[in-house]
């Protein structure tokens, strides 16, 4: 797949490096040299265009790309307008834009982006959650619904999933195991060794009942 980046600052670089190592096409494009020249051997190609030009993306034939993802932090005019011309003018199929407020995000919805990122926010969510959950480490999905990593108690050990039966129990889901640096596909069969984690699906209530395990 190809991947088009618009805005080579901190998080743009990031996201176009990442899908670099990853295996796929990156071109990233910016108005700032200095950027693109810092890019320039961690991408497939870079260039330096006027980004709020329809002609100028167009040369760069966007429109093939699988996807594009605007990566400006503060700007939000020029995420806006770019959103506009790739959506409106370009159609293109997928456009990614961030943003970090409600209000802003709303705004992109209106013009046509696909998909919204605000990486602060969920930055900031992810680590109150972290900090105020009783698991070593949880990921939100929603308000309600979780995934937490979970230290098997001793009454779990040289026991089957099957009969654990965490889902009639506990009302959870077990989606992976692991063990040490491997990580286990939840088997029913899977039988839970001392150290391991256990990766529990569930609803917020559900799963801290086990916290006290």
């Amino acid at each position: 797949m190809k991947f088009c980046v618009i805005g080579i600052g901190h998080y743009g670089y990031e996201v176009a490096t990442t899908l670099t190592e990853r295996g796929f096409d990156v071109l990233a494009i910016d108005r700032d040299e200095n950027r693109i020249e810092k890019i320039r051997d961690h991408v497939a190609q870079s260039i330096c265009i006027n980004i709020l030009d329809s002609n100028s993306l167009k040369a760069i034939n966007i429109e093939n790309m699988d996807g594009v993802i605007i990566g400006f932090g503060k700007n939000f005019a020029d995420t806006a307008i770019i959103t506009r011309i790739l959506k409106r003018e370009l159609e293109h199929p997928l456009v990614i834009a961030r943003t970090n407020s409600d209000i802003k995000a709303e705004i992109l919805n209106l013009i046509g982006a696909d998909r919204i990122v605000r990486p602060e926010y969920y930055s900031a969510l992810n680590l109150a959650d972290n900090l105020s959950s009783p698991f070593p480490s949880t990921t939100r999905f929603n308000h309600g619904f979780s995934v937490v990593e979970f230290s098997a108690p001793s009454q779990f050990i040289a026991q089957s999933l099957a009969e654990l039966d965490l889902l009639g129990n506990y009302s959870v889901h077990c989606v992976a195991v692991r063990r040490h640096s491997d990580m286990l596909t939840a088997t029913p069969d899977l039988i839970i060794h001392e150290q391991d984690t256990l990766f529990l699906a569930g609803e917020n209530s559900n799963l801290k009942k086990l916290a006290d395990l």
